[in-house]
């Protein structure tokens, strides 16, 4: 499967030169989104040779005109319909990717108006199912936005006044992602640290030791709404504790809120940081 998509940064600062150092930015984070979204169809954790032979983007011409590169997204048909997914193709990895984007963006908008939407991952159907504040997602793209919610950050933060005004991906049929000043806000909102020290009961679901962040749940009966929150983890000497604390069904921390303030002056939590382990001395750390 092949499909064309035309990859163009446009703005101010790319009328009479284009900076390469956005150019290259721009790029690796669409490839990634693209590795990623693959990845969540395959059920892989990391790209191998023979995902680079099943997966590839090519660079088909250069256009005059803002940063306009013509690209080849080439899927190969080496898989049915895979049985972790069922409905869902290899083919498919760049509606996975698009869909991804707009769950991404529904969830950031309707948390700038102060609304946290109740999402329930289920079914088979790309796009994101909504009535009133009811999501339902594939299992599919929510895999894929869970993992690349980071790049797209990262893409929206390339967006500068007076430089870059728009990136868009977009194939023949005008279908795909388009990038401006307003989903730079929705993506990447301010934020300040709440000073004040909270003491929490959580399971730690997920942590990756290289990014310093994760995923934990917050159990019900406490300061905090019980839900799932992305942490970091501030000190460097916690490696070893966040990981033993995996293999627990509940640990105590002591932490600090990050909180977003939207462009509405709406407020909420955006993670946590993971200041202390009260129930983990330095005596239990030894893993091996």
């Amino acid at each position: 499967m092949r499909r064309q998509i035309e990859f163009k940064i446009a703005g101010p600062g790319f009328k009479k030169e284009m900076p390469l150092q956005d150019i290259l930015a721009g790029l690796q984070e669409f490839q990634t989104i693209l590795d990623k979204s693959y990845l969540a169809v395959t059920n892989g954790h990391r790209m191998f040779a023979r995902d680079r032979f099943n997966l590839s983007l090519q660079v088909k011409d250069f256009r005059r005109g803002s940063f306009v590169a013509d690209l080849q997204l080439l899927c190969l048909a080496v898989a049915q319909t895979l049985p972790n997914f069922p409905g869902i193709q290899i083919k498919d990895v760049w509606d996975v990717a698009k869909n991804s984007y707009d769950f991404l963006k529904l969830l950031a908008t309707k948390r700038s108006e102060g609304v946290e939407p109740n999402i329930t991952v289920n079914g088979d159907n790309l796009a994101p199912i909504i009535i009133g504040n009811n999501i339902t997602i594939s299992n599919v793209v929510f895999a894929a936005a869970d993992r690349s919610e980071p790049n797209f950050k990262k893409l929206t933060s390339l967006i500068r006044k007076d430089h870059i005004d728009t990136i868009s991906t977009l194939s023949a049929d005008n279908y795909g992602i388009v990038v401006t000043e307003s989903d730079k806000k929705l993506f990447n909102p301010k934020t300040i640290i709440d000073r004040k020290i909270f003491t929490i009961e959580c399971n730690i679901i997920r942590y990756d030791k290289f990014s310093r962040r994760g995923k934990l749940f917050l159990y019900d009966g406490q300061e905090i709404p019980a839900r799932e929150y992305q942490f970091k983890q501030v000190r460097s000497g916690d490696s070893s504790r966040l990981i033993l604390a995996m293999a627990r069904e509940k640990v105590v921390v002591e932490i600090h809120k990050e909180i977003e303030i939207h462009t509405s002056g709406v407020e909420r939590i955006s993670s946590l940081l993971i200041m202390n382990f009260v129930d983990i001395p330095d005596d239990q750390i030894e893993l091996f």
